[in-house]
């Protein structure tokens, strides 16, 4: 539940099965509001090697966003632009 005001306006589901990570989330004020959902893959040390969201933004844009980790080569996708970069697992 997400309260605003004292106010129900939505919710945020979180479900977690081995290495992937479920987000299901939409809040809603005033007739306008954000939906979207998330799945995240996690590679061995905890970090994000998948992660896609798909939704709307809280003005109503159409949101289609993707991270990729694979053979060493990280790739992304947003409404900004695309692009990808060589990757090695980051100190931590």
């Amino acid at each position: 539940m997400v309260l605003y005001g004292g106010s129900n306006v939505g919710y945020v589901n979180v479900t977690e099965q081995g290495d992937r990570i479920d987000i299901e989330m939409a809040i809603s004020n005033n007739g306008r509001g954000l939906s979207s959902n998330e799945t995240v893959r996690l590679a061995p040390n905890g970090l994000p090697r998948r992660w896609h969201i798909e939704g709307k933004t809280h003005f109503g844009n159409e949101v289609d966003e993707s991270f990729s980790v694979e053979n060493g080569i990280a790739r992304w996708r947003s409404a900004a632009g695309e692009g990808s970069a060589d990757y090695s697992d980051p100190a931590i």
